[in-house]
């Protein structure tokens, strides 16, 4: 009888493991997912205005993909830094909160 429980406990342990795995991989999806909407949401706006300042371009971020998600504040300022090392933008050389769009 003891042996029956510690293998139904076992195969709970299990379960529990995978399902663990399967919301991180599921999350980790969601998050690639959001990333990459928030890269091609920064390029469009700023292949529209050119060239804009952090806190508008935050804005028009936020306002662009509220309908899918609200985007933290800081992802975004990750992808922007991340699309200026990819060189679709760059800081201004005199104002660090100005960005130009490159290509």
């Amino acid at each position: 009888n003891k042996l029956k429980t510690e293998g139904t406990d076992l195969w709970i342990i299990k379960l529990e493991d995978m399902l663990k795995d399967i919301f991180r991989s599921e999350k980790l999806k969601k998050y690639r997912l959001r990333r990459h909407q928030m890269d091609c949401a920064i390029v469009r706006i700023m292949k529209k205005y050119r060239i804009l300042n952090h806190p508008n371009l935050v804005t028009e971020v936020v306002k662009e993909l509220k309908e899918r998600f609200k985007p933290k504040p800081v992802d975004i300022k990750k992808r922007i830094a991340n699309l200026i090392e990819l060189e679709y933008l760059e800081r201004d050389k005199n104002d660090r909160q100005l960005y130009h769009y490159k290509m």
